[in-house]
């Protein structure tokens, strides 16, 4: 694996995105100057089986290693990376990251982006004078492992203070507020 195996620009706030793996190899190591996984980099590619990602890559976009079947195991040394939207969608059926950091740090990074909050009226949605509201704050953390497939998958990410296990089946809290 060479520099050349790689598709990538920098943008105009300096940071450089990988937009394409071009190689052939099963085991990817990302180039220590990346920042950024952008989406689709990795998309369908079924030969890769494992990746590292070195410690200046910042977040991986959506899709970015989408249908890579037979990706089994991912080294992420960022223990601040973001993930956005499903970079892991239909995916293997079983594989494993392996975190740098705590598994809360790992679920506050796969998760502050699909934090939504909706505000909800519990009275009579026509009466002008319904003053009651209910606050629900959603927090799904698979959405970056989902499938669209419906089919079984198994995510185990190794943290530094123990082990995380994610499935096809969304987990969600919900933490309601009134005021």
């Amino acid at each position: 694996m060479n520099e050349q195996d790689f598709v990538i620009w920098t943008n105009k706030h300096k940071a450089v995105i990988l937009d394409k793996y071009t190689g052939t190899d099963s085991v990817v190591t990302i180039p220590n100057n990346v920042h950024i996984i952008n989406k689709n980099a990795f998309r369908g590619l079924d030969f890769i089986e494992e990746v590292i990602i070195p410690y200046k890559v910042c977040c991986i976009f959506e899709c970015a290693f989408a249908e890579c079947k037979n990706l089994k195991r991912i080294k992420i040394d960022n223990n601040e990376i973001k993930f956005y939207k499903t970079p892991f969608l239909n995916s293997a059926d079983n594989f494993e990251i392996i975190f740098r950091g705590t598994k809360a740090r790992f679920e506050e990074n796969a998760s502050s982006v699909f934090i939504s909050s909706q505000l909800f009226s519990s009275g009579d949605y026509h009466h002008p004078t319904a003053t009651h509201f209910e606050y629900y704050k959603i927090v799904t953390y698979t959405h970056i492992f989902s499938s669209d497939e419906y089919k079984p998958f198994t995510c185990t990410v190794k943290c530094a203070d123990g082990d995380l296990v994610y499935h096809e089946r969304p987990y969600e809290t919900r933490e309601i507020k009134t005021t």
